[in-house]
């Protein structure tokens, strides 16, 4: 479907001062773009220079910063080859904004994410890597510049620029992956089959391979996520690193074979990958001082997840706190339906308040009493009363002896 760059360029002689965008894409934008951000109005000049501004200065600018320094929010793929429509002839999801450079008739295509994606040392790796993944493969299918970083780009609310909106919602990965329509099968050798979409990153990965470089998310990458996490499962398994790496690397080759039949990856970047893999498992995964890190590093992250989660229902507890104790007859499904929470919660919430009305725990210095006035005042037989210290006496024994090996 060809489009008509001249014809939005006289709708927007014609009303100087209109401005068409969306609400929806205006709130989206001012929202979620960086408070401080590079900006630029000279890159296109002899002498291209940029500027960190506040958000409502910058915006006065031709091109702008669209994600956070730690988080993407934007995917911006910047299309020099096809039509500013072509989205409706490729298998790839509407984008959000289609920004047009009406001098040109080259375009940005930009596509909101409904959830950023953190792009922090401390952040998830797979969730990056899926992120970056999605980048590839839509700049694949648009053929688009393998070059561009998506540091800056064409601000869409500049007067100068023509935009579409295609779109007013924003996107999850997922929903943008299962637009473009590539499943599992397209990757098996012998699959006659295979989707548009796969067959034009193929193509796009013949014609570029600049692009496995740039976007982190090509061959060396694609086979060192496959082959790793099939390495932490059966490390334990090897008793030396060098057979570790070996079977690693005819591994390797299976998946280098599968994901890249047109254009492999060399033998040493396999043999590479795979020595690096079998390398972190023996000395990181095979280390007990590790793992106990690593799991003082989970308990931290579950506690502060429980936090967050424990003050979404304060006003729920509340309410049952006060519900109870007026009327402790209440049933629990007549609490729950007025918290509007389930019954299993409620009855937690019972157990803490019941708990906290009990009398504390009055403790007893056993070496102040006999034996016989012990069981008379702990309701037992003196011989209940010989057996409990004397498991008590064993425990501490055990204790100072492993402390003391410990030391020692």
């Amino acid at each position: 479907m060809s489009w008509c760059i001249e014809t939005l360029v006289e709708q927007r002689k014609d009303h100087p001062n209109k401005s068409c965008m969306p609400s929806e894409i205006r709130e989206f934008l001012i929202t979620h773009l960086p408070k401080t951000m590079l900006c630029s109005s000279s890159l296109k000049t002899e002498n291209p220079t940029s500027y960190r501004l506040e958000k409502y200065i910058a915006l006065k600018n031709e091109h702008i910063q669209p994600n956070h320094e730690n988080m993407w929010k934007f995917i911006i793929i910047d299309d020099d080859v096809n039509s500013p429509d072509a989205y409706l002839d490729l298998p790839v999801p509407r984008p959000n904004i289609v920004v047009i450079n009406p001098e040109s008739g080259h375009c940005q295509r930009w596509y909101f994410l409904e959830t950023g994606v953190s792009r922090t040392p401390l952040s998830k790796r797979n969730i990056r890597d899926y992120y970056l993944s999605t980048v590839f493969k839509l700049t694949a299918i648009y053929h688009g510049d393998a070059a561009y970083n998506g540091q800056l780009a064409r601000n869409p609310v500049h007067p100068k620029h023509i935009c579409l909106y295609p779109r007013l919602k924003p996107y999850t990965l997922k929903e943008l992956n299962s637009g473009m329509g590539i499943s599992k099968s397209d990757y098996e050798n012998g699959n006659p089959d295979k989707s548009e979409a796969f067959l034009r990153i193929q193509e796009y990965c013949r014609q570029n391979k600049k692009m496995s470089e740039n976007m982190g998310a090509g061959r060396n990458c694609t086979i060192f996520d496959v082959l790793r996490v099939k390495a932490y499962k059966i490390h334990h398994e090897y008793g030396t690193e060098t057979d570790f790496a070996l079977d690693l690397r005819f591994e390797a080759q299976k998946i280098n074979k599968n994901f890249f039949p047109t254009n492999p990856l060399p033998d040493k970047e396999i043999k590479d990958i795979s020595n690096s893999i079998a390398r972190y498992c023996f000395k990181k995964l095979c280390n007990r001082n590790f793992f106990s890190s690593f799991i003082e590093q989970q308990k931290v992250l579950g506690r502060l997840g429980g936090k967050a989660r424990s003050r979404k229902y304060e006003g729920a507890r509340k309410k049952c706190f006060d519900l109870y104790t007026q009327d402790p007859s209440l049933k629990v499904s007549e609490i729950a339906q007025a918290c509007s929470v389930n019954e299993r919660t409620i009855r937690n919430y019972l157990k803490d308040i019941k708990k906290q009305k009990e009398p504390a725990v009055k403790l007893i210095d056993y070496s102040a009493y006999t034996n016989k006035q012990l069981a008379t005042l702990l309701g037992v037989s003196v011989r209940t009363v010989q057996r409990r210290l004397a498991a008590a006496k064993l425990e501490v024994k055990k204790a100072v002896k492993q402390a003391y090996s410990q030391g020692g």
